[in-house]
């Protein structure tokens, strides 16, 4: 069996990437092992607990991913595979009666908020940047109450609606052609 390590939680951006690789690779036997940061998915590899691990190293609007660049920093890894995906960050709110001018929060991974920075400024002008470990957490915290209930969450359409959210915004990206390159790798020797 193939333990793969992904750098998020069902749903999330990194979640598909995982599922699009193992699908291509036609790899039939396998786990992925949710490990929300690239930190996780880098220490994970080194202690030989998963086989690969997939974590997102570039983006067509912010560049590279800095949390990756600096988890992988000089570690002794190999990409061996890449995973490009078109990212839709959806915004999701709890309440429908919530309002742009109204939102205080917008809530999601630093990646996330740097893709959608011109729109999340003329959609919800007021409203402060919260930047989480992974996009795809942003769900189950509005619903806990872990985040103030006048809160927006941008992740993929996906993890929004396993939550029941009130989608506020289908694509929240500045640009629609918005890619994500997701490196695969493996410890070098």
């Amino acid at each position: 069996m193939i333990k793969i390590g992904y750098q998020g939680v069902e749903n999330s951006n990194n979640y598909i990437a995982a599922k699009r690789f193992v699908e291509s690779n036609k790899i039939e036997n396998y786990v992925l092992v949710p490990l929300t940061t690239s930190e996780n998915v880098v220490n994970h590899l080194l202690s030989k607990e998963i086989d690969l691990g997939i974590m997102a190293v570039s983006n067509s609007i912010i560049g590279q991913v800095t949390e990756t660049k600096n988890a992988i920093g000089n570690k002794d890894l190999t990409e061996v595979s890449r995973v490009e995906l078109t990212i839709k960050h959806s915004a999701f709110k709890l309440n429908s009666d919530l309002s742009g001018l109204n939102v205080k929060y917008v809530v999601s991974h630093e990646a996330a908020l740097g893709q959608c920075k011109h729109n999340i400024e003329l959609n919800y002008p007021n409203a402060e940047l919260i930047s989480i470990k992974n996009s795809g957490l942003g769900p189950p915290m509005l619903v806990a109450g872990k985040l103030d209930s006048s809160s927006v969450v941008l992740c993929p359409p996906k993890a929004g609606e396993k939550y029941d959210l009130v989608m506020d915004h289908e694509n929240l990206s500045d640009t629609y052609d918005n890619v994500t390159s997701f490196g695969i790798f493996k410890l070098t020797s």
